[in-house]
């Protein structure tokens, strides 16, 4: 459970992140539940959402309007990757 603001150049200024679900988990495992909310410039905003321990969702909504226009389904390991 984890909330806050974070400001970065390369991130273009500041993105504020709320877990809106508490990532939960066994031992050293990936998360298997949990959502998390980032909001970044003009309102946009990134929400992942944990499938399970192997498969994430990432909901973007990049006009900031409230509308996720877009889903990319994809793994922990290839979010670990990146």
């Amino acid at each position: 459970d984890l909330n806050g603001v974070l400001d970065s150049a390369v991130l273009g200024g500041s993105v504020e992140f709320v877990t809106e679900v508490v990532f939960s988990g066994v031992g050293n495992a990936n998360p298997d539940s949990g959502q998390l909310l980032i909001t970044g410039i003009n309102n946009s905003k990134l929400r992942l959402i944990v499938i399970d321990s192997v498969n994430v969702d990432i909901l973007l909504d990049e006009d900031g309007d409230g509308i996720f226009e877009q889903t990319l389904n994809t793994t922990w390991v290839a979010i670990e990757a990146a």
